[in-house]
C-alpha cells in the first residue's frame, strides 16, 4: 500500500470526503492494525515525520513497508 499527494483538487476533495465519512484510519490505528500491539508515541511521530517528508518531496512511499521496517528496527533496539 503506497501513499502520495493528491494529483489535483478533485482527488483531494474525494479523499477529504472519504475521511469525513469515516472511511479513513489514523496513522496510529493503521500501525496497530499491522503490528497487533500497542505502539509508542515516538514510533508514531517517526512514521508521521517520514510520511510528511515524502509528501513534501513528492515521493510515493510504501506505508506498509515503512511501518514494518520501523517496527523491526525498534524490536532490535528493545
Amino acid at each position: 500500500m503506497s501513499v502520495r499527494n493528491p494529483k489535483d483538487e478533485d482527488e483531494e476533495q474525494k479523499a477529504r470526503l472519504a475521511i469525513a465519512l469515516g472511511r479513513g484510519k489514523t496513522i496510529e490505528q493503521f500501525i496497530k492494525f499491522i503490528s497487533d500491539e500497542e505502539v509508542d508515541e515516538q514510533l508514531i511521530d517517526a512514521i508521521k515525520n517520514r510520511l510528511r517528508f515524502a509528501s513534501e518531496s513528492g515521493e510515493e512511499i510504501d506505508v506498509h513497508a515503512l511501518i514494518t521496517g520501523m517496527l523491526a528496527v525498534q524490536g532490535k533496539w528493545v
